[in-house]
């Protein structure tokens, strides 16, 4: 015969009780870790929507200072590089098929939308002296 207690909230025994306890306690330990992986899931990945990123490449006697360099940034982020030479020459983005001729002291900025993904050369067309690369990598 059943209890009067079957059914009702408080019939539950002291031994239930405990087992449900320990079932909740469990729950905590992944609770944190659930937390972190959804964290570390963002950071990596998402990062949201299309950035905005400006290089500088200054060119004295002839060459980068500082060496060639590689720009990295996501598909559809707004890329500008303002290149500053001493000597001129027309700055070319490979790739994009961008070209900027420059005076010697000028400054010149390109600016786009990095919308091909890929490797890209950035140089100094008459001298082929290499500034560097441009890497676009899928959003």
């Amino acid at each position: 015969m059943p209890s009067h207690r079957e059914g009702s909230p408080f019939g539950a025994s002291l031994k239930d009780n405990r087992a449900s306890l320990k079932d909740r306690d469990k729950a905590w330990y992944f609770l944190p870790m659930l937390l972190g992986l959804t964290l570390l899931a963002g950071a990596c990945g998402g990062g949201g929507g299309p950035q905005q990123h400006t290089f500088n490449i200054l060119i004295k006697d002839g060459k980068p200072v500082g060496g060639s360099t590689t720009f990295r940034v996501k598909q559809d982020d707004t890329v500008t590089f303002n290149i500053s030479s001493d000597t001129g020459g027309e700055a070319h983005l490979h790739g994009y098929d961008l070209v900027k001729e420059m005076a010697p002291g000028e400054t010149v900025a390109i600016s786009f939308t990095a919308n091909v993904t890929g490797r890209f050369l950035i140089q100094i067309e008459e001298t082929e002296m290499e500034l560097g690369y441009l890497e676009v990598n899928p959003r």
